[in-house]
Order: C-alpha cells, then sequence, then structure tokens
C-alpha cells in the first residue's frame, strides 16, 4: 500500500500489485520508483494464502517463508513496511503460523467467513468457539396431501412411493438455493428435518412434512409456518458448510449465492 507523504488521510491512499515476485528482481524497478519519489511513501504490504484451511500446512508454511524473505529484501533496498497484512479467517483461527514471525511489526488480519461465525478449516465451527450468525428462513405458502404415484416439480423429477403430507415454500433458486440440493437437501419446520421434494423452481419448492406432521401436528406445518433453509431451528441446525458439503462447493459461495432480493434483517 502507498500513501501520500505529509498526510494521514486514507483518501489519499494508493495500492500497488506486483505480480511476480520481488525474489526474482522485477519488483526492483518499482521499489526503486518508491524510493526515490518524494510524494509517497510504503505503508504497508500483503499476501494472501491459498491453502491455510488445509490440515496440511506444507505451502502455508511456503508462502510464509517466501513472504517474510520479500520484507526483508525491501528493507535491504531501503525501504520499511510498517503494516503487514496476510492473516485470512484461517490463518488468524491458526495464528501460531503466522504471527510469531512478524513480532515487530503491525499486523492486519482479514476475517471473512470467521466474521460470519463460519469456520474455513472444520465443518464443525464450534472447535474455534464460533457460532453461525446468518438465519435464512421462508414461510409455507400451500399444503395439501400427495397421493402414490403423482409427481413433484418440473420434470416430474420425483414422485411419491408413498402418500405423503407436502407444503410449498416461498422460496427458489432465484434466492440462492442451488439445485443441487435436490434430493441431497432438507430444511427445518418446528426443529424437525423435512426433505426437498423434487426440482426446485424459480420462487417455490417443494418439503416433505409428513415427519412434522406426525411429530408436532398439522399445526406445525401450517400456511406461514416458518421453515428454515439456514441456520438454527430448535435442537438443529442447518450451516453453510453442511450446505456446501451437500452440493459440492464451498461455504464462501452458499453464503456469496443469497440473492439481493432477499430482504436482510439485522438483529
Amino acid at each position: 500500500m502507498l500513501k501520500p507523504k505529509n498526510t494521514s488521510s486514507s483518501k489519499n491512499r494508493y495500492h500497488g500489485l506486483m505480480y511476480d515476485s520481488l525474489l526474482n528482481g522485477k519488483g526492483d524497478q518499482f521499489l526503486n520508483v518508491v524510493k526515490d519519489c518524494k510524494t509517497l511513501f510504503l505503508e504497508g504490504i500483503a499476501t494472501h494464502f491459498s491453502c491455510a484451511d488445509k490440515l496440511d500446512t506444507d505451502f502455508t508454511d511456503i508462502q510464509i517463508r517466501r513472504f517474510k524473505e520479500c520484507i526483508d529484501y525491501i528493507k535491504k533496498k531501503g525501504l520499511s513496511t510498517p503494516m503487514i497484512h496476510m492473516a485470512n479467517s484461517a490463518a488468524i483461527l491458526r495464528q501460531k503460523i503466522t504471527f510469531s514471525k512478524f513480532l515487530d511489526t503491525e499486523y492486519l488480519m482479514r476475517s471473512g467467513l470467521s466474521a460470519y461465525g463460519i469456520d474455513p478449516i472444520h465443518e464443525d465451527s464450534s472447535k474455534h468457539a464460533l457460532k453461525p450468525v446468518i438465519t435464512m428462513t421462508a414461510p409455507i405458502v400451500s399444503r395439501k396431501t400427495l397421493m402414490q404415484g403423482l409427481g413433484v416439480g418440473y420434470g416430474r423429477f420425483y414422485r411419491a412411493n408413498s402418500a405423503k403430507e407436502l407444503a410449498i415454500v416461498a422460496i427458489g433458486y432465484a434466492d440462492g438455493l442451488h439445485r443441487r440440493l435436490v434430493e441431497r437437501g432438507f430444511a427445518l419446520v418446528s426443529g424437525i428435518r423435512a426433505p426437498f421434494l423434487g426440482n426446485f423452481s424459480m420462487d417455490s419448492l417443494a418439503i416433505d412434512v409428513t415427519e412434522v406432521i406426525k411429530q408436532k401436528g398439522f399445526q406445525a406445518a401450517e400456511l406461514g409456518s416458518v421453515v428454515t433453509f439456514l441456520g438454527r431451528d430448535g435442537k438443529d441446525e442447518i450451516t453453510a458448510s453442511l450446505i456446501a458439503k451437500a452440493s459440492g462447493t464451498i461455504p464462501f459461495e452458499v453464503l456469496t449465492s443469497i440473492a439481493a432480493r432477499v430482504p436482510r434483517v439485522l438483529k
């Protein structure tokens, strides 16, 4: 990060990217320009880990070593790096592998997933005392009994092998739910798992509330009842990590897929 001299205003900061390593000499020209410039000074340097979320830290250790070598090289050129920026959520949770080498420098961190209570390393966020803070819900807008042999959704992808109690919920793939969850995922109704039935539509989907009604009665899955797609309901919980595993992706994609049209309520 470059900042004009004789000012502390963050509005006047500039960022320079070097795509090649300083260690191969290609960064010399950039460093010489900064060193000779009368109006700019090097305020900080940053890097980004590619494998900090992996249990095997070998490559992360290599990145840290190379980054430290770059910093030492910059200092040899007569420049200082007042601030160092490298720790993402995974690195923060593994602070022993990153912080100890930079105790003489102001160390900046950027928490991404962990700021939302999601562990980028383990599926179980409680291992690092993290508590998920995002809940995504939608109401039941229709209820009916699905008779044996009838199909549900586009393509009649699901056909009932026995009579089931079905609920239509006002949420669909346009809201950010992946179709890859069909036949793999479930929602929570009154704390009970309700499997998805058939293909998701743009604005709606069907869930099987047979077990919900069996345990809690028809009033537990009536019109307007809240259905949880992300978050806790009773003793059960659907996490971003759980959805990611079921749909073959990562928690980042699960959260960023939530559409802009979905209302946000801050509590």
